[in-house]
């Protein structure tokens, strides 16, 4: 493994752990919450919220002394005054509606030999009232529910139904597709323009929360003392059942737990391959400091071995004698000479000259 390709995996891979660790906290602390959350009917939460025992679970608004909230689950089955009418079946009334709409293109033979099928255009629409309400079955009490389009309703959705909308060719259209007819140059069915296709129509898929269904939401419920009705402004789930989003939840958590597994598998790898790496290129480093180093000090040595006196071999050497020059004893050598002559040479020494070597 290269060293810049084990450095970019653990600088990922740490990276990728710090942003799924993050998700992992916070997908674990809504978990959390939304276990802990209780699960009432409109009338059993408007009771609760009745009993002076019960005061220390809500929390008092500062905008309203007299409006309490508390975060929880509340079931009821969906009423609407105003509901909406399906787009595929105009006979169903909808309190939440998100239709699919997908652009159909009709391709050439040679864009499907080559499996080139471009899939059109896409669209999301979603329609729901400004409010709806959620009943009791043997109660006349309900709670309100305004419009929130960010709710996640995917676990309350419902398939309401498919429909194909066709729209007819335009003259241009028309007359290549003649044309094409004509000379075989394309299959009998609606054909293309350019190589995107031709646009023929719109494939339609609707899901919905019918009225009459019955309908968990979860989210910061408001209970008005004074005018004793209960609401819920920002709805935050809307499900079927509360343990759908909570093995929802624990599903993603899985794979979160499952993606951090794997990127602490390749940091520990990647990391242990670079520790190796460096202790070996430290220790090589060291090794060549090392190396230079008892080369000087060897060289060092050699100098100084040179520069001893050829006499006694222990002092320095001093004096260099005239007129030889020679550069060979110590003052103290030269002092004990026998004969005044160069031990090198032998010649006559006649004077010196003192040197000092650093």
């Amino acid at each position: 493994m290269d060293l810049a390709i084990a450095s970019l995996v653990s600088l990922c891979s740490s990276g990728g752990i710090c942003y799924l660790t993050y998700h992992f906290i916070k997908k674990n602390g809504q978990f959390k919450e939304l276990d802990q959350a209780r699960v009432y009917s409109p009338s059993s939460l408007i009771s609760e919220f009745n009993q002076p025992s019960s005061t220390n679970l809500f929390n008092q608004r500062k905008a309203d002394p007299n409006e309490y909230t508390i975060n929880a689950f509340v079931e009821g089955y969906v009423q609407c005054r105003e509901p909406i009418r399906s787009e595929v079946n105009r006979r169903t009334n909808l309190v939440y509606s998100v239709i699919y709409r997908k652009e159909i293109r009709e391709m050439s033979p040679l864009l499907e030999a080559f499996n080139l099928h471009n899939q059109g255009q896409s669209e999301v629409h979603i329609n729901t009232p400004l409010y709806f309400t959620l009943r009791d079955v043997h109660s006349p009490q309900y709670c309100l529910v305004h419009r929130n389009l960010e709710a996640d309703v995917t676990n309350a959705l419902q398939k309401i139904g498919e429909t194909q909308v066709m729209k007819p060719l335009n003259i241009l259209e028309n007359i290549v597709e003649s044309v094409g007819k004509l000379f075989g140059y394309v299959s009998p069915s609606r054909n293309l323009l350019s190589l995107q296709g031709i646009s023929v129509g719109w494939n339609e898929t609707e899901f919905g929360i019918k009225v009459g269904s019955a309908l968990t939401v979860y989210g910061q419920f408001i209970y008005n003392m004074k005018e004793k009705s209960l609401r819920i402004d920002s709805p935050l789930y809307f499900l079927k059942d509360k343990a759908l989003i909570l093995n929802s939840l624990k599903e993603k958590i899985g794979k979160i737990e499952g993606g951090i597994l794997l990127l602490l598998v390749a940091f520990a790898f990647s990391t242990a391959y670079l520790v190796k790496k460096g202790r070996v290129y430290w220790q090589e480093k060291k090794e060549k400091q090392l190396y230079k180093y008892n080369r000087r000090r060897a060289g060092n040595e050699a100098l100084n071995d040179d520069y001893k006196c050829i006499i006694c071999y222990e002092r320095p050497r001093e004096i260099i004698l005239k007129p030889c020059m020679h550069f060979s004893m110590c003052k103290r050598c030269y002092q004990s000479l026998n004969r005044n002559v160069c031990p090198i040479c032998k010649r006559g020494i006649k004077g010196t000259m003192n040197v000092y070597v650093s």
